[in-house]
């Protein structure tokens, strides 16, 4: 099961350097794509092996600030071309490149343990070790089942606020979009969906955009350009807040202090239903159980460790295009790597990061166990209060 070429242009949601893109580079990988997906589905498979081998030859020809934008597109590359060796069971080779997709940092255990590519390799006394190891980085369901307990604490959090939509900012941000009219008037919950539907459409999606100067709403929708996640789940946020939701915008983070990627989305308190809801404008995203109950945060991320059946719309695109595995891809594979643990500004309200860092309070969530930095839980410590108590993290809004 190959892995598409595109080009991931990953940037973390916490700050942002200077990328350089090369659009030459970028045509060259998608005209290749189209041959050597041809040649794939042909199982003319030493030809599509010598195109992809061309394809990482021009990789490396590259500016090394312009192979630094592009620092995710050697560890699918190396995987692919380990399959192709593998269907032509070529099998010393196929070993090389898996450890060298290991080693730039491939994570994707859920599809390497299915794809059939790799069917030759199951039965070498090389594979078993290659998967523990990868085990290790890529089983995000196993890391989430590791770490899946909380604990109670006796401190109080500090109080989550929620800016009321009687704010001028936020009055304008309605009256200027004709936010009623984007809501429809229909029932809550297809309010709160065709909103995030809304923000989905009006502003493109890139990973490596990096965020503007002035992040409130209306500025990040007039920049008239693809914004990261963290953006868009801004947007979204004063959008709510706008229309008298209580909302917030969540980073939901992986394992470990240092990342390449994370996820922002936002969830909403659903006074019909009395409780949080996920919603991602980023992919048009809510989740919901086998009985199409809406999920939260929370929720969907004890269903996942516990094995229980989660579900999200078959729908599920990037600017309109499908996302590359489907909603199973998504929840089982991408959102378990990022509901490891989670960051939610104190305050929800209009141009929060606009504010001084220094007068900023995050309040970030931690499994039982987690502990690298070996803070101090119920503190704030350099702007962030952690704690290790999901029920006030998740409580309902005090003023709902």
């Amino acid at each position: 099961m190959k892995k598409q070429l595109f080009i991931l242009l990953f940037a973390t949601s916490i700050s942002f350097c200077q990328t350089y893109t090369d659009s030459k580079f970028e045509d060259f990988v998608a005209n290749k794509n189209v041959e050597i997906t041809k040649f794939w589905e042909e199982k003319s498979y030493e030809k599509a092996l010598s195109l992809l081998k061309d394809v990482c030859k021009k990789f490396f020809t590259l500016d090394k600030p312009v192979q630094k934008t592009y620092r995710d597109f050697m560890k699918d590359q190396y995987y692919n071309i380990a399959c192709l060796h593998s269907l032509l069971n070529q099998k010393d080779s196929a070993f090389v490149y898996l450890n060298k997709s290991l080693a730039e940092g491939y994570k994707n255990y859920l599809n390497t343990i299915k794809d059939t590519d790799l069917d030759n390799l199951r039965n070498d006394s090389r594979f078993i070790p290659f998967i523990e190891k990868l085990k290790e980085v890529g089983d995000f369901k196993y890391m989430l089942k590791t770490y899946a307990l909380y604990k109670s604490e006796d401190s109080k959090l500090p109080p989550f606020t929620y800016l009321e939509s009687s704010n001028k900012t936020l009055k304008d941000l309605r009256a200027k979009y004709e936010l009623d009219k984007v809501a429809g008037n229909g029932n809550e919950i297809s309010q709160i969906i065709n909103l995030m539907k809304w923000v989905h459409k009006t502003v493109k999606h890139e990973g490596s955009s990096p965020s503007p100067t002035d992040k409130t709403a209306d500025a990040l929708i007039m920049e008239k350009r693809s914004l990261n996640c963290r953006m868009l789940a801004t947007i979204l946020n004063e959008v709510y807040l706008a229309m008298g939701f209580k909302s917030r915008f969540i980073s939901c983070m992986p394992m470990g202090e240092k990342f390449d990627d994370n996820h922002v989305i936002n969830e909403i308190f659903s006074a019909t239903l009395n409780k949080w809801i996920w919603m991602d404008p980023t992919f048009e995203v809510w989740v919901t159980d086998d009985k199409g109950n809406y999920l939260s945060i929370q929720e969907t991320r004890y269903r996942l460790v516990n094995d229980l059946p989660v579900f999200a719309p078959q729908s599920i695109n990037r600017n309109g295009q499908p996302y590359g595995g489907g909603p199973e891809e998504y929840l089982h594979n991408y959102m378990s790597k990022n509901t490891f643990r989670f960051s939610i500004p104190l305050n929800s309200c209009s141009g929060y990061e606009n504010i001084p860092m220094d007068k900023r309070i995050y309040v970030e969530l931690y499994p039982l166990g987690y502990n690298p930095k070996n803070v101090e839980f119920g503190k704030v410590i350099n702007n962030t209060y952690y704690t290790t108590d999901d029920k006030q993290y998740w409580a309902a809004p005090k003023d709902k």
